[in-house]
């Protein structure tokens, strides 16, 4: 019945630091993000903490059906379908689907920006609203951090295809993405591209203040520029 998550660090280096930093920059920077933390337990370690948004009190739980959950995928299949699936089920399972839309183009243009190579189906989820039973929105972002840091032998930018692209992403993928598969206007689809200078000095304002080594530090900025 808790409501929180606590993640310690795991098989890869650095995950709570990494995760912390990533989610305040989001925070930061007005996604829609639960709070979090970042704890120190003493023979642990740095452990990350993030309020479940699924539950308002240990007896009051709202409803939260990931991609796999609602395509009826196996979670060793969270890797099997689209962005363009998921944005599907948002349009169809969704209150103001189109408003969630505009959303999810953004959050999918962040994630990129940050390196995050782990979006895959279980990463995207609804949310019933807590005033509207049975009424459901896009979640708050989760699992969101920098993974070509963590694993720097990772190849594709993009945990399933968009427009049948996991690699070699270009802008104009994106903007054709939003156009041709979300229905998106291009005066929205320009705005959020030109939020992505804003972005980069926000996170280049964050990470030298983060909790990550110094060697995690620069490969951070390294991917940064890069994307």
């Amino acid at each position: 019945d808790s409501l929180y998550i606590l993640k310690p660090d795991g098989d890869y280096p650095e995950l709570p630091a990494n995760e912390h930093l990533t989610m305040t920059a989001a925070r930061r920077l007005s996604f829609d993000v639960p709070p979090t933390g970042l704890i120190s337990i003493e023979g642990i370690g740095l452990v990350f903490v993030i309020k479940r948004f699924d539950r308002i009190t240990p007896n009051y739980r709202l409803l939260s059906e990931d991609m796999a959950q609602i395509y009826e995928e196996a979670s060793d299949d969270k890797y099997s379908l689209s962005h363009e699936k998921v944005g599907q089920a948002i349009l169809e399972h969704t209150q103001a689907g189109p408003l969630n839309l505009n959303d999810y183009f953004r959050r999918i243009l962040f994630c990129f920006l940050t390196a995050n190579g782990d979006m895959h189906l279980k990463n995207w989820s609804l949310l019933e609203m807590n005033k509207n039973p049975g009424v459901f929105r896009l979640s708050p972002a989760y699992d969101w951090l920098n993974t070509r840091i963590a694993l720097p032998q990772e190849k594709d930018e993009l945990a399933i295809p968009l427009s049948g692209k996991k690699r070699n992403m270009q802008k104009s993928y994106f903007r054709r993405f939003a156009i041709d598969e979300l229905g998106l206007k291009e005066d929205y689809i320009e705005k959020v591209f030109a939020e992505v200078p804003i972005w980069m000095r926000t996170l280049k304002e964050l990470i030298p203040h983060s909790f990550l080594s110094e060697k995690m530090k620069k490969a951070y900025l390294d991917v940064l520029q890069q994307r």
